[in-house]
């Protein structure tokens, strides 16, 4: 009998056979990406997970190329599960790397829609802090006036529902 190892590969084979230039072909191969790195993560397999959230990643950047409001959020999630795996297989430094490509994906979205994108990014800024501390290092000084406003933001979302 086929084990999951090779009927993974054969999926994967198909769907890149399949996976031209439409944009729904490519929404649902990345949908299909996403879950199968979903999946063999719960497997414990995270090397596979990452191969399958790394290809998933590159699509959510071809799409968002082209349609940046209908894909960035998206790429933001992505994002953060690549931030995950790589943290559980102990590359902190891609993860950090990750999760603040995440962050700063998410957060004009989260600044216009706070109540859609508010607990997104709440997980998405304490993980980015947890992997910094990990690599024992603050984040990049370009980018700590962003994180101090994403902060303020989400203090006031977790007080009132909505930043000013």
């Amino acid at each position: 009998t086929p084990n999951i190892h090779d009927s993974h590969h054969t999926l994967l084979g198909k769907w890149n056979t399949l996976a031209d230039s439409t944009r729904s072909t490519k929404q649902m191969h990345y949908s299909s990406l996403n879950n199968l790195s979903n999946g063999l993560s719960d497997l414990g397999r995270r090397e596979e997970a990452l191969v399958a959230i790394a290809e998933a990643v590159g699509i959510r950047r071809d799409l968002s190329a082209s349609r940046p409001a209908a894909f960035l959020p998206d790429l933001a999630s992505s994002l953060n599960n690549q931030s995950s795996w790589l943290s559980d297989l102990g590359r902190r430094e891609e993860a950090v790397k990750a999760a603040e490509e995440a962050v700063l994906t998410l957060w004009p979205y989260f600044k216009r829609w706070p109540e859609a994108f508010g607990g997104k990014m709440q997980m998405m800024r304490r993980k980015y802090g947890e992997y910094l501390r990990e690599v024992g290092r603050g984040p990049e000084a370009k980018i700590v006036s962003i994180l101090q406003e994403i902060d303020q933001a989400l203090a006031e979302w977790e007080e009132t529902g909505s930043p000013s």
